[in-house]
């Protein structure tokens, strides 16, 4: 047997969040309602709020990696952002999150962002 018969891409059972992240196993109950979500969030065009949660190890980043594929073949433009969750023994308020958010986004994709911004927006404008 070789590992491509398991559908990983390396000899070892260590599945890496990122590389592995369309595999997704044990929680078929998990897979179906975030695709269910995703994909009535896609049709109905709202956004999604979900709180992922867990002890270490216990596959945050993998789903999160997870969703950011099935997003990529849906054919959307998505920019992930993995914020580090504050520490809960400190104080923190909704400044702190900000500051994070930000941290975690690198000043070229902020730029692009605001570029995607404004083009969209100059093309409503010009329709109107």
């Amino acid at each position: 047997m070789k590992a491509s018969d398991y559908g990983l891409k390396r000899p070892s059972f260590q599945l890496d969040p990122e590389l592995d992240a369309e595999i997704f196993v044990g929680r078929e109950d998990v897979k179906k309602r975030l695709e269910d979500r995703l994909k009535r969030a896609i049709v109905t065009g709202t956004s999604l709020h979900t709180v992922i949660y867990g002890d270490y190890g216990s596959g945050k980043t993998h789903t999160l990696n997870y969703v950011y594929k099935f997003l990529g073949k849906q054919k959307l433009d998505v920019l992930p952002i993995f914020v580090r969750q504050p520490r809960i023994t400190k104080k923190s308020n909704p400044s702190h999150l900000y500051a994070s958010i930000i941290n975690a986004i690198s000043m070229t994709e902020i730029f692009e962002l605001f570029v995607k911004i404004f083009d969209s927006v100059q093309e409503r404008i010009k329709d109107i």
